[in-house]
């Protein structure tokens, strides 16, 4: 069983084309073989506006170029689409494509929300945890550790209002053609721009002194959970004022903090990504972990601009799950083909396999 990348599709039908590539080798390579094609490939062809009309050409193509070719949905995904869905879909119209892309659109849009919501909560977490002036905290029975749990708690509660927002508008963008990774980009960086905004007045009067002449974690975390609960995104997203993140953010750059910040910061996030990898419903291992980590640093280092394709190929990953481990996979994305996922597949074939 071979399971085919998004960018191979293209290669076989014509779509692109790679000079790396012996494309006569490779489709004889192919032509004996069982062939899958994930639901996030399909989605990501139907999500396409030129690649859409050409849906069925690829898929056709793709048919003619092996033994035998199947479509992937995962345990996860069949909540989503039935795999019955995706069977001659090439045969039928592009408003019919549009409504079973529509279908997948429901999952996409709900493991974006997922990732994006995580991130958003955390990265606010992050920036409580910079505050330069803890040291100057009294312990008043509410030691730091205590406070570090409150800002969990703080995570816990807008992560959940984030996720309901994202999974709507996101939805949306799909249904009405708008799905780019700029629009994507742009509504990652409004909502992660007001969010932090409405913290600011806690943050700067977050002084005041008790008698002994320090400050108090109890009330700088009441005043947090307070702002928490009054976060609504869909009131933050319709603001008509142009702010920007590092505007409202409390360092200019990652590297830029002291490193006793930045290694509290950095034990933070491998706590907390350790603790999502035992997520229930998402494969959140390998190269998800790795991506997610990565992305909320990135965020930290130059705001909130992030590359879909990551994410991307993490949704295709878990599309393979039915499938591992006696599995080849095939891809000419050289950087996903670097890595090793060994709990994935059995082999992983790239460029320098069919030159």
């Amino acid at each position: 069983m071979i399971i085919l990348d998004t960018n191979v599709l293209y290669l076989i039908s014509g779509e692109n084309d790679n000079s790396e590539i012996n494309k006569v080798a490779f489709l004889n390579y192919l032509k004996d073989k069982d062939i899958v094609i994930c639901l996030t490939s399909v989605f990501e062809i139907l999500n396409n506006q030129y690649e859409c009309s050409q849906y069925s050409q690829i898929i056709n193509k793709v048919a003619q170029s092996c033994r035998s070719l199947y479509f992937a949905v995962n345990t996860y995904e069949d909540k989503f689409i039935a795999p019955c869905d995706l069977i001659n879909l090439e045969q039928k119209d592009l408003f019919y494509q549009k409504t079973i892309r529509n279908k997948i659109g429901k999952y996409i849009s709900h493991i974006f929300s997922f990732f994006y919501s995580n991130l958003i909560s955390h990265v606010v977490c992050a920036y409580f945890i910079s505050f330069q002036h803890f040291k100057d905290y009294s312990t008043d029975n509410y030691a730091e550790s205590i406070f570090m749990e409150n800002i969990q708690q703080m995570a816990n509660i807008i992560e959940g209002k984030i996720r309901v927002f994202f999974e709507k508008h996101l939805y949306e963008m799909i249904v009405n053609d708008a799905f780019s990774e700029k629009n994507r980009n742009h509504i990652l960086n409004k909502i992660i721009t007001e969010i932090l905004a409405s913290y600011v007045p806690t943050y700067n009067n977050s002084y005041e002194r008790l008698d002994n002449g320090t400050f108090s974690y109890k009330h700088l975390y009441q005043r947090i959970i307070s702002v928490s609960k009054k976060i609504d995104c869909d009131v933050l997203f319709k603001r008509k004022r142009e702010i920007k993140f590092w505007d409202v953010c409390l360092f200019k750059s990652f590297t830029e903090l002291s490193g006793f910040s930045q290694k509290r910061i950095q034990n933070y996030i491998k706590n907390m990504v350790d603790q999502m990898c035992l997520h229930e419903d998402l494969l959140f291992q390998g190269y998800l972990h790795d991506v997610f980590k990565k992305s909320l640093v990135k965020i930290l280092e130059q705001g909130p601009v992030l590359t879909s394709n990551d994410f991307l190929d993490c949704l295709l990953l878990n599309d393979c799950n039915n499938f591992k481990p006696a599995t080849v996979f095939i891809t000419f994305d050289n950087k996903f083909a670097s890595k090793s996922y060994p709990h994935c597949f059995k082999k992983i074939l790239s460029t320098k396999d069919f030159k």
